[in-house]
C-alpha cells in the first residue's frame, strides 16, 4: 500500500493529550483515512515507526513538547510532512510559533470539523494534481502594545 497519496487509504496520526476530543473528526474521515493515536509526541514516533504518515494532527500542548516543537521535528525527518496543529486561536503567540515551524494549517479550537474536513479534501486534490490547497491562516496585525489581533480567513 502506498500511503503517502490519497488514492489509497492514508494514515492520518492524531497525537493530543486526549485524542478523544477528535473522535468527531475520525468519525467525519473514517472512509478516508486509518488513524493512529498517541498522548505524547514520543509515543506517536514510536507508533508510526515504519509507516508513512499522511498527515499529523497535533494538539498544540502536548504533555512531552509543543506543537511547534514537535512540528520542527517533523520538518526535519521528512521535509514534505504535512502537519495540521490545532491550538488555543486566543494565543496569537502560539500560532505564530507553529507558522514559524512549518506547519501546514493551523486551527483553532474548538476544532471546526467542517472546515478541517474541506482543508484535508484539499490537501488531497492538490496532491491527485486537480487544484492547489489553501491554507488556512490568520492575518496577524501588531499594535504598537505589541499584542496582536487575528483576522481569521482563508489566504491562498
Amino acid at each position: 500500500m502506498n500511503a503517502t497519496t490519497c488514492a489509497t487509504v492514508p494514515t492520518m496520526a492524531v497525537i493530543d493529550s486526549d485524542p478523544r476530543s477528535y473522535a468527531a473528526v475520525m468519525a467525519t474521515l473514517a472512509h478516508r483515512f486509518h488513524f493512529l493515536t498517541a498522548t505524547t509526541a514520543e509515543s506517536a514516533l514510536r507508533a508510526a515507526n515504519g509507516q508513512a504518515v499522511w498527515l499529523w494532527l497535533i494538539g498544540a500542548r502536548l504533555p512531552d513538547t509543543s506543537g511547534a516543537e514537535f512540528c520542527r521535528l517533523l520538518r526535519w525527518r521528512e521535509p514534505a510532512a504535512r502537519v495540521v496543529v490545532v491550538g488555543d486561536s486566543r494565543q496569537p503567540d502560539e500560532e505564530v510559533a507553529c507558522r514559524m515551524a512549518g506547519v501546514t494549517g493551523f486551527f483553532g479550537k474548538p476544532l471546526d470539523i467542517p472546515l478541517f474536513t474541506a482543508f484535508v479534501e484539499q490537501l488531497c486534490r492538490a496532491e491527485l494534481g486537480r487544484k492547489p490547497a489553501v491554507m488556512p491562516r490568520a492575518v496577524l496585525t501588531r499594535h504598537s502594545s505589541s499584542s496582536f489581533t487575528s483576522n481569521k480567513g482563508h489566504v491562498p
